[in-house]
């Protein structure tokens, strides 16, 4: 356009359109003044007419091609502008702009944006709980932070009008459980782990098995009454139930412990019966799952269940000491370059989960195992500044794992497909104290009193409940009462 403006300009002072009275002096006139004020091009076509003073009609042609030549010029600039624009609007109509000065692109970053959010909402939540020193004495930490998921659930129902999004399963088992179970093994007291493993083994193992057959079984009883309405609900699906529902986790009760130093020995019974039931309530769940996908199931296929339920724990355990001697022998090396130290705790721990569950065995048995041996003969072997930095990491990740678990544990509350049964849900609740009561080591009165009553449900349930629909739809829907 600044070209044609030139062109335009030029014909109008040397008046192309008017017949001069002297054409060659209209010409000179024209030409200097423009060649003073205007563009080059209009000075080059000046000059020329100046050679051509005698051939005033030649002058006119030249301007006029001159003119001409300006105009296609600013046309095929126009032309190229135009399809710059177009190509920016279809490249907007795609979802991103190369010319724009802004533009937004969330699908990009969708994924690794929401799961940034979702860690600040959990790290936020638990520095506005102790801000306050009297609430977590209060309340505990985890239903805190229940109560926040079901906020943040009933916001994402209120605005979608749908049920809000839950983790998958994967996520769950392969992501957020393994760092919480490696700090709780790798931070525990072996000592005195080892010195009542066989009581903690009580607890976790044969009592475990005893809280799932005896709420599978009299639930089972409550469902042969007519007036519940629940005859459709299987021996087998009581017992898948009661293996969802058998294992504690004492986070609340373990925080107390802490605060008032209580007997070393009731605090290691209490912490490793809640560490090893997750292993056998997970072994368990499999196992009933198997059960349930069966056509019909035999006899051999309850003694191979049997057996697999010992290879599924000793198996985790030679896997995870495994990987705990090579990572204490790899650490051996790492005088010169100890910056990749705290890397090789992680790693070696997490592949021992990784391989344990690739070969269908117990990953948690796995890493509690490789957590132990690497607390052991590693700490021998890498420096002070490492040791501080697996510490303060693995504390970091697992207190973020965990917050996010019980936030997801309410949000997942929240939604429209759910289905109530109240007698169900309160026999539930009294078969879980009732056996646990009747299933006591003889110990003393104190420290029963407090095993009976620790713990809420931890996260292995709430995986294995909400974050497995395939399982959860052949278990037969509960008619509300």
């Amino acid at each position: 356009w600044v070209k044609l403006n030139s062109g335009l300009w030029a014909l109008w002072n040397w008046r192309i359109f008017e017949v001069p009275s002297n054409p060659n002096q209209s010409a000179i006139s024209g030409a200097s003044s423009s060649a003073s004020n205007h563009s080059p091009t209009t000075a080059g076509a000046a000059v020329a007419s100046r050679a051509m003073e005698s051939q005033g009609c030649r002058a006119a042609a030249v301007l006029a091609g001159s003119w001409l030549s300006c105009m296609v010029g600013a046309l095929q600039e126009d032309a190229v502008l135009e399809n710059i624009s177009w190509a920016a609007e279809d490249a907007q109509g795609n979802g991103s702009s190369e010319h724009a000065f802004f533009s937004l692109d969330y699908q990009h970053v969708q994924v690794p944006f929401e799961i940034t959010l979702w860690i600040m909402l959990a790290s936020l939540a638990k520095i506005g709980f102790h801000l306050y020193n009297k609430l977590p004495s209060v309340v505990p930490e985890s239903c805190l932070l229940i109560f926040v998921g079901l906020i943040m659930g009933g916001i994402i129902y209120g605005l979608n009008d749908r049920s809000p999004p839950v983790m998958d399963s994967d996520i769950f088992f392969l992501y957020l459980l393994p760092p919480i179970v490696l700090d709780a093994g790798y931070f525990m007291p072996s000592r005195p782990f080892f010195e009542n493993i066989g009581t903690i083994l009580l607890y976790a193992v044969v009592g475990t098995i005893w809280n799932v057959f005896g709420i599978g079984f009299s639930l089972y009883g409550i469902c042969q009454v007519k007036a519940f309405r629940l005859q459709d609900v299987s021996l087998l699906h009581n017992l898948l139930f009661g293996s969802l529902i058998a294992a504690v986790d004492p986070v609340a009760v373990l925080a107390v412990f802490e605060e008032i130093h209580v007997n070393e020995k009731l605090h290691i019974l209490v912490f490793g019966e809640s560490l090893l039931n997750d292993a056998v309530t997970v072994v368990l769940y499999k196992l009933f799952r198997s059960f349930c996908e069966m056509p019909t199931i035999k006899s051999v296929d309850v003694f191979a269940g049997v057996g697999k339920f010992f290879v599924v724990g000793l198996g985790g355990v030679l896997v995870g000491l495994s990987f705990g001697f090579t990572a204490a022998f790899t650490t051996r090396f790492t005088k010169d370059i100890r910056v990749i130290e705290p890397l090789f705790v992680f790693l070696y721990s997490y592949l021992s989960y990784l391989t344990a569950e690739m070969f269908h065995l117990s990953g948690i048995v796995a890493i509690i195992s490789c957590a132990m041996g690497m607390k052991r003969y590693v700490e021998a072997n890498i420096s002070l500044k490492s040791h501080t930095t697996v510490k303060y990491f693995m504390k970091m990740w697992s207190s973020v794992s965990d917050t996010l678990i019980f936030i997801f544990l309410g949000v997942s509350t929240i939604g429209e497909n759910h289905e109530w049964n109240w007698p169900y849900i309160c026999f539930t609740v009294i078969f879980c104290l009732l056996w646990r009561a009747l299933g006591r080591e003889i110990v003393a009165l104190a420290f029963s009193s407090v095993l009976l009553f620790m713990g809420v449900g931890n996260e292995i349930p709430l995986a294995e409940r909400v974050l497995c629909p395939s399982i959860l739809s052949s278990f037969p829907a509960l008619p509300a009462v």
